[in-house]
C-alpha cells in the first residue's frame, strides 16, 4: 500500500523551508520508507519553491516529487496533487499546509490509525503554535483556544477534521468525484473552504472517519495574519463560508435559524461594545465575534457569494 503526503505551497518559500528541513526527521515506525512518497505542489512557480525541493531531495527518508501548477487557487493545486499522486498508483493520500510544522511520527499515527480503523478518512490533531511575543488580546481570540473535538458539526462531519493533517484512501476520492462531478471545487477558493465541501459531499456518499490523535500537527500564521486587520478578516471569512455551506448544504431552515441567531448575537454585541473599551482583549474578542455575525447575515441575504 502506496501512501502519497501532499504540500500545496504558495509564495511562502520561508515557510516551505522551515516544513522541509522538520521532515528530515520522519519517524515512519514500521513503514517501509519505500511504501511513502512525498508531493510539492507550486501554486505560485516563479522558481524558489523548485530550488528548495531540489536542496531537500535526498535528505528526506523519503522520495520527494515536485510539480507546479500554475492555475490559482487551493482547489486546482489539490487536485493536482491527487492527480500526481493517482499517477504514482497511490493508495493513500495525505495533506498538509506549508505553514504547518508537523511532529515526527504525525504520517505513521495516520496510517496505522487507517489500518486499524479500515476508514475512509483519517484525521489528526492541530495544535496552534503561540508566541511569547504575542500581545495578551492575540492569545485570548477564539481562533486560538482549545477547540472542542467531539462530536459532528451542522454538515455531519467530525469536529476538528481538516486537510492541513488528514489522510484520504482512494476509494472515497474516487466516489466522491464519480458521484458529485468534481474532488476540490474551484467555486469555494475564494473563500478557501474547498477542503471542508468536500468533506460534505463525502459525508453524503456514506464515508467512514477515523481521529487519529496522536497524528499532531503544529500550525503557524504569517506576521500579517496576527494584525487586529488580519484576524478580523479570518472572522469574516469563517461567518461568510459557513452560511454559503449551510444555504447550499443544510437541511430546511437550517440557514434560516443560523441568521436568525447571528441577528440576535449582533444585537447583544453591540450592546456589549461600549463596555469593553477599556480592555482591548475584550474589545478584540467582541469585535471577532461581531463581524463573523454580520458576515453571515449578510451572506444569508446574498444572492451569489462563495
Amino acid at each position: 500500500m502506496t501512501a502519497f503526503f501532499c504540500i500545496c505551497t504558495y509564495q511562502r518559500p520561508e515557510m516551505l523551508e522551515r516544513l522541509l528541513l522538520s521532515l528530515q526527521c520522519m519517524q515512519l515506525g514500521s513503514i517501509v520508507p519505500e511504501e511513502v512518497r512525498a508531493i510539492v505542489v507550486d501554486n505560485y512557480p516563479d522558481g524558489r519553491a523548485r530550488v528548495l525541493c531540489e536542496h531537500a531531495s535526498g535528505k528526506l527518508p523519503i522520495e520527494l516529487d515536485f510539480v507546479e501548477e500554475p492555475q490559482q487557487g487551493q482547489s486546482f493545486a489539490r487536485n493536482r496533487a491527487i492527480h500526481e499522486a493517482f499517477r504514482r498508483d497511490a493508495d493513500l493520500i495525505a495533506f498538509i499546509d506549508d505553514d504547518d510544522l508537523p511532529e515526527p511520527d504525525w504520517l505513521t499515527h495516520l496510517i496505522e490509525k487507517h489500518q486499524q480503523a479500515q476508514a475512509d478518512i483519517v484525521y489528526g490533531t492541530e495544535r496552534q503554535l503561540m508566541h511569547s511575543d504575542w500581545p495578551a488580546w492575540l492569545r485570548e481570540l477564539p481562533l486560538f483556544q482549545k477547540k472542542n473535538l467531539e462530536g459532528l458539526n451542522e454538515f455531519g462531519a467530525p469536529l476538528g477534521l481538516s486537510s492541513n493533517n488528514v489522510l484520504l484512501g482512494r476509494s472515497i476520492i474516487e466516489r466522491v468525484r464519480s458521484t458529485t462531478g468534481l474532488i476540490f471545487s474551484s467555486e469555494f477558493n475564494r473563500l478557501k473552504c474547498e477542503d471542508t465541501d468536500f468533506f460534505i459531499r463525502a459525508v453524503r456518499c456514506g464515508a467512514t472517519f477515523a481521529r487519529a490523535g496522536k497524528s499532531v500537527i503544529n500550525r503557524d500564521f504569517e506576521p500579517h495574519r496576527l494584525t487586529a486587520r488580519g484576524v478580523l478578516k479570518e472572522a469574516k471569512r469563517l461567518g461568510t463560508y459557513n452560511m454559503v455551506l449551510l444555504k447550499r448544504y443544510g437541511d430546511t431552515g437550517q440557514a434560516s435559524r443560523r441568521r436568525t441567531k447571528a441577528v440576535a448575537k449582533t444585537a447583544s454585541l453591540l450592546l456589549k461594545l461600549p463596555f469593553c473599551a477599556f480592555s482591548k482583549a475584550a474589545l478584540m474578542r467582541d469585535l471577532f465575534y461581531l463581524t463573523r455575525e454580520l458576515a453571515a447575515v449578510r451572506t444569508y441575504y446574498a444572492k451569489n457569494i462563495s
